[in-house]
């Protein structure tokens, strides 16, 4: 896996998007260099509540616990996991996130939108990452930086 670090053109397309107050994924994702003046594949993750119960923390696991329904030996998922992959995407490095608040959104007043984009996003139909000791995989010139591969 790769050290992910943050991205602040994509934390900017992220609150560009949440803006509009809706509960959908950003349209322009798969055009070319609509959303990153740099990267042509951006994911993005969605978490939607009422500020009252909102933390960056709580999102984020929420988008990771969906590992639950995820079998990485038969690479089936029983629910939802797009999120899940977005997180632990083996080739992602960079991310950026951002919060904006809404009157309301889907009957939610005083709503938060939480934003994260991630580039590159995850290619699903494969494992998100490969089983092995950490760093084992590290492409040429990677080194070793908190058991994660960084150029």
């Amino acid at each position: 896996m790769r050290y992910m670090t943050w991205d602040a053109a994509l934390a900017r397309t992220a609150r560009a998007w949440g803006k509009k107050c809706t509960v959908q994924h950003n349209t322009y994702l798969d055009k070319k260099h609509q959303c990153h003046p740099n990267f042509t594949s951006v994911g993005e993750n969605l978490w939607l509540g009422n500020r009252r119960i909102f933390h960056v923390a709580n999102a984020i696991k929420l988008f990771y616990d969906e590992i639950k329904y995820y079998n990485f030996s038969t690479q089936k998922c029983s629910k939802v996991c797009g999120h899940y992959f977005q997180v632990v995407w083996d080739i992602s490095y960079k991310v950026g996130c951002a919060a904006t608040l809404c009157q309301q959104v889907l009957g939610i007043r005083d709503a938060v939108i939480f934003i994260c984009n991630y580039s590159p996003r995850y290619d699903f139909p494969r494992n998100p990452y490969i089983e092995g000791r950490s760093c084992s995989n590290c492409g040429k010139g990677d080194t070793c930086e908190n058991n994660l591969c960084s150029k």
